[in-house]
């Protein structure tokens, strides 16, 4: 089973919005909740940027669940949120996919 990722893009002020889905993140934590593998927050030109990676077999449900129900006690607006699945998570395996192209060839040299 694959690695799921879920993107949420929450639109406002980032700086505002950080500190508020951390508090929903840490009261997560504290009821018990499973931590998603890896997170990275970012502050986007619309708004806070939020990726979760989810380990193998582990659900996410809970956290989205949890979250929805505080959204309007933490001010934090409705998220765009998108799904998919890990394809690769490093660089060298992302070039090693590349399909090897021949080299260009001199435009110089095809002019008669």
């Amino acid at each position: 089973m694959p690695q799921d990722v879920i993107a949420l893009m929450f639109p406002g002020n980032s700086e505002e919005l950080l500190p508020r889905y951390a508090e929903g993140a840490r009261r997560y934590r504290d009821n018990g909740g499973t931590a998603p593998e890896q997170v990275v927050v970012a502050h986007g030109d619309e708004g806070l940027l939020v990726n979760l990676v989810w380990g193998e077999g582990v659900s996410h449900e809970l956290l989205g669940r949890h979250m929805l129900g505080l959204l309007t006690e933490l001010d934090l607006p409705f998220p765009r949120v998108d799904h998919g699945t890990v394809a690769t998570s490093s660089w060298d395996s992302l070039t090693a996919r590349a399909r090897r192209r021949p080299a260009a060839r001199s435009r110089a040299g095809s002019r008669a």
